[in-house]
């Protein structure tokens, strides 16, 4: 009797999708902002941290306890901190445990603020605009 293997599931990376990321020595959670594209030649995908609401932060797009299961105190979009990373980087860190992957996407009302609040931003490092206007 053969048996066929059990193909291991890839995690889906796609516009409202959250994921805990190892930054600035904690994890944080950040959200797809918008489906993966092709960014001078490479897949890439635009993440951006939810921070705690700090004097003079951003107020672009503002998230209130609750919006999401792991948001547990009034926080912020931290477009400063956003990143533009190489897809086939995520779905590896996702795949072995670096990135965690077990919270829920965005609902779709909060996804659109969030990218609402990308696009009125002024604070979204140059470098990241102009790959992903």
């Amino acid at each position: 009797m053969s048996f066929l293997p059990i193909a291991a599931s890839v995690p889906v990376v796609v516009a409202g999708a959250t994921m805990l990321i190892p930054s600035g020595g904690k994890n944080h959670l950040f959200v797809v902002v918008y489906n993966p594209r092709v960014v001078n030649g490479v897949q890439k995908v635009l993440l951006v941290p939810f921070e705690t609401i700090i004097p003079k932060c951003d107020n672009s797009c503002l998230i209130s306890a609750g919006e999401h299961s792991f948001i547990n105190h009034s926080s912020y979009m931290g477009y400063p901190h956003a990143r533009s990373e190489l897809l086939n980087h995520v779905v590896q860190c996702l795949s072995n445990g670096s990135y965690g992957a077990s919270y829920p996407p965005v609902s779709n009302g909060l996804l659109a603020r969030i990218q609402s609040g990308y696009s009125s931003t002024k604070r979204v490092p140059r470098f990241i605009k102009s790959d992903w206007p």
